[in-house]
């Protein structure tokens, strides 16, 4: 994604700074691909060892209470640039990560599910 980032924007009839701005964000997308790869990794796995409250917090809690509270807070009261935001937010995913990690090393996860 962060090789083709320069190149996608040209694909559509739009001003430079909409080019520029999409290059950008491709650019943070790519570079924060594998962290939001590595999180879904960490709650799937809880998922499947039957925790399926915990993965619904992951997804649907932690998503509003965290993600989408941390992008109205920097609109509303800072100066930021969209981009920046962007970063932001995409990278607030840290923090799941290593809750689930936490939780996996922790094996309170593995729950038997065949009885």
């Amino acid at each position: 994604m962060v090789i083709a980032a320069p190149y996608v924007p040209l694909m559509y009839n739009v001003p430079q700074e909409v080019r520029e701005l999409t290059r950008q964000m491709l650019i943070i997308a790519g570079l924060s691909l594998p962290l939001h790869s590595f999180a879904h990794v960490t709650y799937f796995t809880i998922r499947s060892g039957g925790r399926t409250v915990i993965t619904f917090l992951f997804d649907a809690v932690y998503t509003w209470a965290v993600t989408v509270l941390l992008a109205f807070l920097l609109c509303t009261f800072t100066s930021l640039t969209v981009v920046q935001i962007y970063f932001c937010v995409q990278f607030i995913d840290v923090i799941k990560l290593v809750l689930g990690l936490i939780m996996l090393k922790s094996d309170f996860w593995a729950r038997n599910v065949v009885k």
